[in-house]
């Protein structure tokens, strides 16, 4: 949508000038002077006459645009000349007193008023120019009814590197040859509650997730129906119902509360990166690909926009993988912020305005991110070092059935997703005792609960129902070892468990989930002999913890997040990180010889 002022209300306030401005009866007639210039006196007008004067109300005509104390047109009370002096000799006026100061008071006022008016549009334009350089997308009916709760005031933000073509001029591929918009680059920034300290994590674009339904987002794509059971890539749900579907299944998946998107192209990545005045990069060997462009020696590398975007899409090295290009462009982003940290950008407000007039043009948001949002966090990270910032990737496994794809690890994927949507550090599990416990009273569970092992099942049509439950077990300290759907859907809420030694556990768990039935079934069921199986049905509430503390209003969180060594616990870079520590990301056999461009 044009958000440009329509041209015609911009005329609104303009005097019209088919008819001219008479003024007021007895006032100075139409003003067709300088408006800043003061009328000249009449030369009836004597020395005595501005002496003589009556002073009120009715002898003062204040001229348009200026207050009473300015210039004034003095009557007489007959309507006609005063009677000049005697002899008929008229004396030379004697210069105002205040007339030079109120001529410099005058200019001065005009001068302050056209500069701040300058100034007023100058800031108007820029700001225009970088609002309507914004392309916004309303997706909140695209989401669903069942959105995962948002526990703290902590700002989620999934951040989309969109590979279309489009507007590129053929730099990187035909927009005719290769059509449409994929993603090579997807991320979830979490900002803190408090602002000081931020998680980036990286979804591997070849991840496995289930085909969840999504509609068209009104921008080409064609949406998907969900399909019970089936997964697809991450990718591919991008490409098929684009951010909205994106943002959905990350939700769904997850369980984390996802506040806004933001989607850049090629060509904004560069302009960021130019805008910077370039960024350092590393390489232990030297690489020339004509596939990404990517041409440097070994060393250390000062690159622009072109060669930087080369370096985050080059797969041609190490092992070919996504999971080592994601390692890449970790050390890109810890190099980009150690950038922006060197040169206070963020302190910078024509850098910063800079930045975002060039990014604005490429930069496509949901639109309930607006352009004061964006300031406000960029304003509210200024202090944030790049210690505070950790980056890191969903654990993820090799799917056992295509070694092309990747599963998410359990459970140390759902105790991340935990940590990110509660700001909350989980306590490692803890060990088994070798020295049987007591028997424990009734009301209390026989076993830890970070010795349960927990299959969440859904079998409700609320999407992301599973996610949800692990985030909240994960926060309860109980070991989530998968979620997925239940072969059947059901409106009570089960724990079923195959063994004997489990029954324990499965009590414990019951302990937490309100009016779930304890099903023992027997090992044909596929239930592991050290697991539980939590089938969610439509009576779920939640658990007895979570419901019983009423979550945190998302405006009103405190800054007393927990959340920390990320890194340490899943792997990862914090920002300050050496950038010529990623020699790791370039290991294995391939080299850009062995493909074709």
């Amino acid at each position: 949508m044009d958000r440009r002022p329509d041209l015609a209300r911009s005329k609104r306030g303009q005097v019209r000038t088919g008819e001219p401005d008479r003024g007021r009866a007895g006032g100075p007639g139409p003003m067709l002077t300088d408006p800043f210039q003061a009328p000249p006196v009449s030369r009836g007008a004597t020395a005595g006459s501005r002496g003589t004067a009556a002073k009120g109300p009715a002898d003062e005509v204040p001229v348009a645009g200026f207050s009473a104390a300015g210039v004034s047109v003095a009557r007489g009370s007959g309507g006609g000349r005063p009677p000049g002096p005697p002899g008929g000799v008229r004396q030379p006026e004697p210069p105002p007193a205040k007339s030079r100061k109120r001529k410099i008071l005058k200019w001065a006022s005009l001068v302050t008023t056209i500069v701040l008016v300058a100034a007023t549009l100058t800031a108007y334009v820029a700001y225009r120019d970088v609002v309507d350089g914004i392309k916004t997308e309303n997706v909140s009916n695209l989401l669903g009814k069942n959105r995962p709760p948002q526990y703290t005031s902590a700002m989620n933000i999934l951040v989309i590197g969109s590979d279309s073509r489009a507007g590129t001029n053929g730099q990187f591929g035909s927009s005719q040859a290769i059509q449409g918009a994929r993603s090579d680059t997807m991320m979830l920034l979490h900002i803190l509650p408090d602002h000081k300290g931020a998680v980036v994590i990286s979804f591997p674009r070849d991840s496995e997730v289930p085909i969840i339904g999504c509609q068209p987002d009104g921008t080409g794509t064609k949406g998907q129906t969900a399909q019970s059971g089936e997964n697809e890539m991450l990718n591919a749900t991008y490409a098929a119902g684009g951010a909205a579907c994106l943002w959905k299944t990350l939700e769904s998946t997850t369980g984390v509360y996802i506040n806004h998107f933001v989607q850049i192209n090629f060509d904004g990545f560069q302009s960021v990166v130019n805008d910077l005045g370039g960024v350092n990069v590393c390489l232990p060997e030297a690489i020339d690909d004509p596939a990404s462009g990517l041409n440097l020696s070994a060393g250390e590398h000062h690159v622009s926009g072109a060669q930087a975007l080369a370096f985050v899409r080059e797969r041609h090295v190490g092992e070919g993988s996504d999971l080592q290009r994601i390692q890449r462009q970790q050390y890109f982003m810890a190099a980009l912020l150690q950038q922006i940290d060197s040169q206070q950008v963020l302190a910078n407000v024509p850098k910063v305005f800079a930045i975002a007039r060039d990014v604005a043009k490429t930069l496509t948001t949901d639109s309930g991110l607006s352009v004061g949002d964006m300031r406000n966090i960029a304003t509210s990270m200024k202090g944030l070092s790049t210690k505070g910032v950790q980056f890191t990737q969903v654990p993820v496994v090799q799917d056992p059935t295509d070694a092309n794809r990747v599963l998410w690890q359990q459970p140390q994927a759902s105790q991340l997703f935990g940590e990110i949507a509660h700001d909350q550090t989980v306590t490692p599990k803890a060990k088994t005792s070798a020295t049987p416990a007591a028997s424990p009273a009734v009301s209390t569970p026989a076993v830890s609960p970070a010795n349960v092992q927990v299959n969440v099942l859904n079998a409700t049509s609320r999407a992301g129902l599973a996610a949800q439950a692990a985030s909240s077990l994960t926060q309860n300290h109980f070991t989530v070892a998968g979620t997925g759907n239940a072969v059947a859907p059901s409106s009570a809420t089960i724990i079923q468990y195959s063994s004997a030694t489990e029954a324990a556990a499965a009590k414990a768990l019951a302990a937490e989930v309100p009016n779930a039935e304890v099903q023992p079934v027997s090992a044909a069921s596929g239930i592991a002999s050290d697991e539980v199986d939590l089938i969610l049905g439509s009576n779920y509430s939640g658990l007895k913890s979570a419901t019983a503390s009423a979550s945190p209003s998302p405006t009103a969180s405190s800054s007393s997040s927990n959340i920390n060594n990320v890194t340490k616990t899943y792997g990862g870079i914090s920002g300050n990180a050496n950038i010529c520590g990623d020699s790791g990301a370039f290991s294995g056999p391939d080299q850009p010889s062995q493909f074709s461009p």
